[in-house]
């Protein structure tokens, strides 16, 4: 059995490792994560739908995010989101 692991169906993984010194953004948004679930990691995947290249730009990015069924998604500190209008049956 893995407990507490992320890997592929073949076990085999990707590991990317963040400097305690580095200080980032990420690096926090870790932290913080361990100290909600117990968990010190957090599996960074590729941004793309199912038959798509991966995004390489915010264009890219937002284009996914609007067809997609995520609800927030954040490029270089920038939170958007999407909401449901009151007066309208439209998700976003």
């Amino acid at each position: 059995l893995y407990a507490r692991g992320a890997f592929h169906v073949d076990y085999s993984c990707r590991v990317q490792t963040v400097k305690h010194s580095n200080g980032n953004s990420f690096r926090k948004l870790i932290e913080e994560y361990c100290h909600l679930t117990e968990i010190p990691m957090i599996i960074n995947t590729s941004l793309n739908r199912r038959g798509e290249p991966l995004c390489e730009t915010p264009h890219d990015a937002v284009n996914c995010f609007l067809n997609s069924g995520l609800d927030v998604i954040y490029i270089c500190g920038i939170r958007i989101a999407k909401s449901i209008r009151k007066d309208s049956h439209n998700n976003f």
